[in-house]
């Protein structure tokens, strides 16, 4: 279950990025950015009235690229990175989706 944070416009498709619940209490340097692409208007549509709140996607996703990030406030110490490991996944039908939160 992931919250729908929010829905950007691409190139003739929109993506939404989605915050996970609880990834890793113990590891807190470790960030997982999820996001899924969608092309179907009315999925779109469906998703624009759930922004900040609970659904379920069904999709096999598969891991991008692990992006490195210092906050601003503590560039001098660069002994805090943290890590975004970013994961991608498609939604092709509105199957795929469960809004939990009405």
């Amino acid at each position: 279950m992931v919250i729908l944070k929010k829905l950007n416009l691409l190139t003739r498709a929109f993506f939404k990025n989605l915050l996970p619940q609880n990834f890793s209490l113990e590891d807190k340097i470790n960030k997982v950015s999820i996001g899924y692409y969608v092309e179907n208007q009315d999925i779109i549509e469906r998703l624009e009235n759930h922004i900040n709140k609970r659904i379920v996607v069904y999709a096999q996703c598969k891991f991008q690229k692990k992006t490195s990030f210092i906050p601003p406030n503590n560039r001098k110490n660069e002994s805090i990175t943290f890590y975004y490991h970013n994961v991608k996944g498609n939604i092709y039908d509105e199957n795929q989706i469960l809004l939990i939160d009405d």
